[in-house]
C-alpha cells in the first residue's frame, strides 16, 4: 500500500478553507428550487436515480468570494464567518462552478450576485404558479412575456363579412413600466411573423392585443416537416427573446418559445434574461 502524502501548503490550505455547513447547502438549493443559478444554463441539479430510492444530484454551493487565500475572488478583509454564510453562497451546476473558479474576469462578484438574486426570484414565481406554463410576476423588474395566442371573428365595417382575426396577448408582469419593446421576427419555415418596431410602453400589469399573419398556418405547414417520434405527436418549438427597457434605460430581455404542437400554440419562457 502506498500512502499519497499533500504537502505542507495543500494542509494549510485546507485548514484555512471555510466551508459551508450542510444545512446552508441543502437552504441555497431549495431556495433557487435544485436550478443551477447561472442565468443562462438553469440546468435541474437534483434528481431520481435510475433504480431504488436513490438521489442524483450535480449541483454545489460555490462560493461567491474564496473560501480561501489566493483562490477566486478572494476578500481578504471579510471575517470566516462572512465567508461562510450563505450570503456568500450561490447554487450552481458543477460545470457552471468549475467556470465561474476557472474564468474570474468574466464572473466577478456583481454577476454572481445578480444571477443568486434572479434564480431566487424566478423560484419564488415558480413557487406561485397556479397551473404548469403559469406565468406570474417577476418582482422589482419589467417582464414581457407573450403569454396568449387566439383567434376571433372580426366584422368588417364596410361589407359587413365577417373574417378571422389571429392575436396574441402582449403583458408586462413585472412590478416596473417596460419602453422601447421590441417583439422579434419569428422565421416559420419560408415565412415569419410578429415583427413589430419598438412600441407604447407598458405599466406593471398593463397588456395589449397585437394581430399576427397567417400564424396558425404557417406553424401547421412547419409542423409537417419535424419528424414524426416513437412515441406522441409531432411538436414545434421556436425560441424568440423580446427586448425591452427599463424607465431607468436598463436594458431587459426576455427568452420565450413558440410551442405548437395538436394541443395548440404556447408561449413558453425559458427564463428572463438581463
Amino acid at each position: 500500500m502506498y500512502l499519497i502524502s499533500r504537502s505542507t501548503k495543500e494542509l494549510e490550505a485546507l485548514r484555512m478553507r471555510d466551508d459551508f455547513s450542510a444545512k446552508i447547502k441543502a437552504e441555497l438549493a431549495h431556495r433557487v428550487a435544485n436550478h443551477c443559478s447561472n442565468e443562462k444554463c438553469r440546468k435541474q441539479t437534483c434528481g431520481p436515480a435510475l433504480l431504488g430510492n436513490g438521489v442524483i444530484n450535480v449541483g454545489v454551493a460555490a462560493h461567491i468570494t474564496s473560501a480561501s487565500p489566493g483562490g477566486p475572488r478572494y476578500h481578504p478583509e471579510i471575517t470566516a464567518s462572512q465567508r461562510k454564510s450563505a450570503e456568500n453562497a450561490i447554487w450552481l451546476c458543477q460545470t457552471c462552478a468549475k467556470l465561474i473558479d476557472s474564468d474570474v474576469n468574466r464572473f466577478p462578484e456583481t454577476i454572481l450576485r445578480s444571477w443568486k438574486q434572479l434564480a431566487e426570484e424566478t423560484a419564488l414565481s415558480e413557487l406561485d404558479s397556479r397551473a404548469p406554463g403559469t406565468i406570474v410576476t417577476m418582482p422589482q423588474r419589467p417582464w414581457v412575456v407573450i403569454d396568449e395566442y387566439f383567434r376571433e371573428a372580426v366584422e368588417h365595417e364596410e361589407t359587413g363579412q365577417e373574417y378571422t382575426v389571429e392575436r396574441v396577448r402582449i403583458v408586462n408582469l413585472g412590478l416596473a413600466s417596460a419602453v422601447n419593446i421590441n417583439i422579434p421576427k419569428i422565421s416559420i419555415g419560408d415565412r415569419s411573423s410578429l415583427v413589430r418596431g419598438p412600441f407604447q410602453s407598458l405599466q406593471p400589469g398593463e397588456f395589449i392585443h397585437e394581430n399576427v399573419s397567417n400564424f396558425n398556418a404557417s406553424l401547421q405547414r412547419a409542423l409537417l416537416e419535424v419528424p414524426m417520434p416513437s412515441q406522441g405527436p409531432r411538436s414545434l418549438r421556436i425560441p424568440f427573446v423580446i427586448e425591452y427597457r427599463g424607465i431607468d434605460h436598463r436594458l431587459w430581455t426576455t427568452e420565450q418559445e413558440v410551442a405548437y404542437s395538436v394541443f395548440g400554440i404556447t408561449f413558453p419562457v425559458i427564463h428572463p434574461n438581463e
